[in-house]
C-alpha cells in the first residue's frame, strides 16, 4: 500500500526534499543521528540522487518514512495529522489509503519509535504552525 501512495513523489513539483521549511531539519533519534550524523546539516537533503530521489529510501529516518504524516500532541494524546503542505499525496489520496499506510506504520515503526513520539510531537510544531498554519486530524496514534 506505501508504494501506492508514495509513488507519487516520483513525478511530484513540489519537491517536499528540496524545501527547506518541510524538509530541514529533520527530528532523529539517537540511533539515527550516529547514522546520519549531517543530515540535518545539509539542505537541500544529502541523500538525493540525481532525479531529486532518495538514494536511502529503505534506510531513511523516521521522519522522512512519515511523511507527509506528522504526530502531534493535544489534549494528552498522540495524533496522526497531514500540514497544509500542497502534497499530492494529501490533495489527491482518500482517506482509506492514508488509513492503509498508518496501520502499516503503526504495526512496523511505531513500536521502535515510541520511546521518541513526545519529542518528536513537539520537535517542529510551531515551524510547521508558523509555515504552514493548518493540519488535518486524521486519527489518534494507536501504540
Amino acid at each position: 500500500m506505501k508504494a501506492k501512495i508514495w509513488g507519487k513523489c516520483k513525478n511530484c513539483a513540489v519537491n517536499c526534499c528540496q524545501q527547506k521549511k518541510i524538509s530541514h531539519t529533520l527530528f532523529l533519534t539517537k540511533n539515527e543521528k550516529l547514522k546520519f550524523s549531517s543530515i540535518n546539516n545539509s539542505f537541500p537533503c544529502k541523500f538525493l540522487n540525481n532525479q531529486n530521489l532518495c538514494a536511502i529510501h529503505n534506510q531513511r529516518p523516521v521522519d522522512c518514512t512519515l511523511f507527509p504524516f506528522d504526530i502531534v500532541k493535544k489534549s494528552d494524546k498522540f495524533f496522526w495529522v497531514y500540514w497544509d503542505t500542497n502534497c499530492p499525496i494529501t490533495t489527491e489520496g482518500t482517506r482509506k489509503d492514508f488509513e492503509l499506510c498508518i496501520i502499516e506504520i503503526e504495526k512496523n515503526i511505531i513500536p521502535d519509535f515510541r520511546d521518541n513520539v513526545e519529542a518528536y510531537a513537539h520537535y517542529r510544531f510551531k515551524d510547521f504552525m508558523d509555515n504552514f498554519g493548518a493540519y488535518t486530524i486524521l486519527r489518534e496514534v494507536e501504540f
